[in-house]
């Protein structure tokens, strides 16, 4: 997948961004963001959200800030009806990929450590996201990278099986839509899944995924983040 940039948390630390207080900075970022107009709130979110994770570096804030706007997405989800209830949980969806995302440990990510707890959020968002995908009915492409990414996290979790299930289907969906990088991403992806599962014959799988991978526009690059879950998910 290529990365988007400024594209209850319950036993996990919440410290904010850049303050020695920052537990008290977050709450109160949350609560200005939470005064913002419906229609603008998730665009406000959304940007503190990524600059939380990607400037300063800070997953606990991260975190804090998107599940704060699930949270607030939802709920105004629940007390509408019509364009803005389907809007607001398109929104929360975003917001669901994107907690899965910022918690995969195979990005590895400089500066940003993912501890047990933050994965295990992150797969549950994983799960969610796709949920929603569903109910919402999206087209073949969202509904290709939700599976994706649920993939990656039972990866990163050990389940290899089922992570090459998921990567079967983005690797299904992802054709469905004519995006020819999302299903050779997820056949590679499904190829290392088999790898770590200890599946016969899965280096060669691999190897030729990455063959067809490195032929594709801007190859290399998806190339190296497949090396790069395997240095760190194959240990």
């Amino acid at each position: 997948m290529r990365r988007a940039r400024s594209c209850e948390v319950q036993g996990c630390d919440t410290r904010g961004v850049g303050t020695s207080d920052g537990h008290r900075s977050v709450s109160a970022l949350i609560r200005a963001l939470a005064t913002r107009p419906g229609d603008v709130v998730a665009d406000a979110f959304r940007l503190e959200m990524r600059a939380a994770y990607w400037d300063a570096q800070d997953l606990p804030a991260a975190l804090a800030i998107g599940f704060a706007a699930v949270d607030r997405c939802l709920s105004e989800a629940a007390r509408s009806d019509g364009h803005v209830a389907l809007a607001r949980r398109v929104e929360a969806k975003g917001f669901l990929y994107d907690i899965a995302s910022f918690t995969w440990p195979g990005w590895d990510e400089p500066g940003i450590a993912v501890d047990p707890c933050q994965a295990r959020l992150g797969f549950d968002a994983a799960i969610a996201n796709l949920e929603l995908a569903v109910e919402l009915h999206k087209d073949a492409l969202p509904m290709a990278r939700a599976h994706w990414m649920l993939g990656a996290h039972r990866l990163a979790a050990g389940s290899a099986a089922e992570a090459e299930s998921s990567f079967g289907m983005a690797e299904e969906f992802a054709e469905r839509a004519g995006s020819i990088v999302d299903a050779a991403l997820a056949r590679a992806f499904g190829a290392l899944a088999r790898l770590v599962g200890g599946r016969e014959h899965a280096e060669d799988a691999l190897e030729s995924a990455l063959a067809d991978l490195a032929e594709l526009p801007e190859g290399d690059m998806y190339v190296e983040q497949v090396a790069t879950a395997r240095r760190v998910l194959a240990r």
